[in-house]
This record gives structure tokens, C-alpha cells and sequence, in this order.
């Protein structure tokens, strides 16, 4: 898994985590969340239910149209050209559980990465991940994704 203790929180389910860390989002009424519209319903509600409380927006894109012909390539255009100035915090989902398209999560990451560089500390990009269908498929470091946030339950 990776990471170190103190990093880890244990909750019952990956519902509750993803209500845990978008419920206590710090985002100011301009600010934008950015997420997919191939993300799990309860990444929609609890995104929908922060962005109500604070203000902030809540804007979906496509990554893809066609899950067959999704690209690396294509989904890391579509969430560059998706971020905008307002964008504080961008969530996605690391494998659809619709199709089973699996997003490059770590060169996401270093889009994000990119942008926040020339962004104040203030105005940096939050980058959330539900990655309940990847976590324990993929042999992977998840503290070495680059993301801020990794959400998964071990009963997938």
C-alpha cells in the first residue's frame, strides 16, 4: 500500500471516506471543483452536497466518449483543457466500475502538478482519487501517485 502510518485513515467503506474528505473540503463560494462524468454517485452526492454549503461549483467533464477508444493521451487533454483558474480541487475515479477504464492517475498527477506551480499556495488544485476498483489490483505505492487524497476500501 505505502505511505506511512500516520497518513492512513481507516473507515468503513470507501462511501465514507470520499463523504469525509469532500465534506470537509475548505472551498470558498468562486472556487470550482472539477470531477468526471464517469465518477461513482456518491463522489457526485458528496461533491454536490459541499458545493451547496460553501458556494463553490461543481463542473463535469468527459475524459472520454467512447470507453473502447479511450487514450492516455486523450483523458490527460481533456483534464487540462478542464482545469481552469477557478479549479480547487479535481476528482477522479482511478478504474470505472462501468466500463473498467483505468485512468493514469500519477500522469494526472503531474499535469496537476504542473499547474499548481504557477499557482499562489493559496489557489493550488487538491487532486482527489477514488481508487477503491484499483487499490489491491495494481501493485502499486498509492503515496507515490502524487495524488493528495487516495480513497479505497479493501472489499472490492
Amino acid at each position: 500500500m505505502g505511505g506511512k502510518a500516520h497518513q492512513i485513515a481507516l473507515t468503513d467503506s470507501t462511501t465514507m471516506g470520499l463523504g469525509l474528505i469532500y465534506s470537509g473540503l475548505n472551498l470558498r463560494p468562486d472556487d470550482e471543483v472539477l470531477q468526471t462524468e464517469h465518477d461513482h454517485y456518491s463522489t457526485d452526492l458528496s461533491l454536490e452536497l459541499r458545493a451547496k454549503r460553501t458556494g463553490a461549483k461543481v463542473r463535469r467533464i468527459a475524459l472520454y466518449d467512447d470507453p473502447a477508444l479511450a487514450s492516455t493521451d486523450q483523458m490527460l487533454d481533456r483534464l487540462k483543457k478542464g482545469i481552469g483558474p477557478k479549479t480547487k480541487v479535481v476528482a477522479m475515479t482511478w478504474v470505472h466500475s462501468s466500463t473498467g477504464v483505468k485512468i493514469p492517475i500519477k500522469m494526472m498527477s503531474e499535469v496537476i502538478a504542473d499547474i499548481n506551480a504557477t499557482r499562489d499556495s493559496a489557489d493550488q488544485i487538491i487532486f482527489c482519487v477514488d481508487g477503491v476498483h484499483g487499490f489491491g489490483i495494481e501493485d502499486v505505492d498509492v503515496s507515490t501517485l502524487g495524488c493528495d487524497f487516495f480513497i479505497a476500501g479493501t472489499h472490492k
